[in-house]
């Protein structure tokens, strides 16, 4: 089975380089452009028998460009990371303020106040997909689709990816796309994506 991760196009907030967790943006006019515009072959859209999605408004609008006719299963522990007191704010505006040095020291591995801590944010993503993961290879799919943010795509990857490469490897840009396979053996034995296939912002 192969799984397709889209990342939504952007959003107001992504033009301006703004920490966008828990607000729930619309698509702005580019990042509609954007996902009109993706090419993904073999890995494309209408071949996606089965659709997932975050629940937050820049992925539903995402995916209802890419899947007009479809449908998707909106699934909540895959939101966005919630990036409390730095909601909404670019690293000009954060790079003085001294929870936020050392928030970036830390890597993005330290707490946020008022917010959600990277190592909490990606379990709940990573737990969610494991248990999805487990009822999928027992389907007679050949694609799944999945529309999600940035953050939740890059720690399914680090988690479940034969690669073992780090978190931010696996970063890519609003409008890109990452498709792996999804083998029972594999998944079963290993817990991990038998394979990355395609990844659109490296061809």
């Amino acid at each position: 089975m192969i799984l397709t991760f889209v990342r939504h196009g952007k959003t107001p907030g992504n033009l301006r380089k703004a920490y966008i967790g828990r607000t729930d943006e619309s698509l702005a006019p580019e990042g509609v452009e954007a996902v009109r515009h993706l090419q993904l072959g073999r890995f494309a859209p209408q071949y996606w028998q089965k659709l997932f999605s975050s629940p937050m408004k820049r992925c539903v609008e995402t995916a209802a460009i890419l899947c007009p006719r479809q449908t998707p299963l909106l699934l909540d522990e895959l939101r966005e990371a919630d990036f409390g007191m730095f909601e909404g704010k670019s690293y000009e505006e954060l790079k003085e303020l001294p929870e936020y040095c050392r928030w970036l020291d830390s890597m993005g591995n330290g707490s946020i106040p008022e917010g959600e801590s990277t190592p909490a944010f990606k379990k709940r993503c990573c737990d969610a997909f494991e248990k999805l993961a487990d009822q999928l290879v027992s389907e007679p799919f050949d694609q799944v689709g999945f529309v999600l943010h940035g953050g939740v795509i890059m720690a399914i990857m680090e988690r479940f990816s034969a690669e073992q490469k780090p978190f931010y490897h696996w970063q890519i840009p609003n409008a890109a796309v990452i498709s792996v396979t999804l083998e029972c053996d594999c998944w079963n034995k290993k817990r991990q994506f038998s394979a990355t296939l395609f990844r659109s912002d490296k061809q």
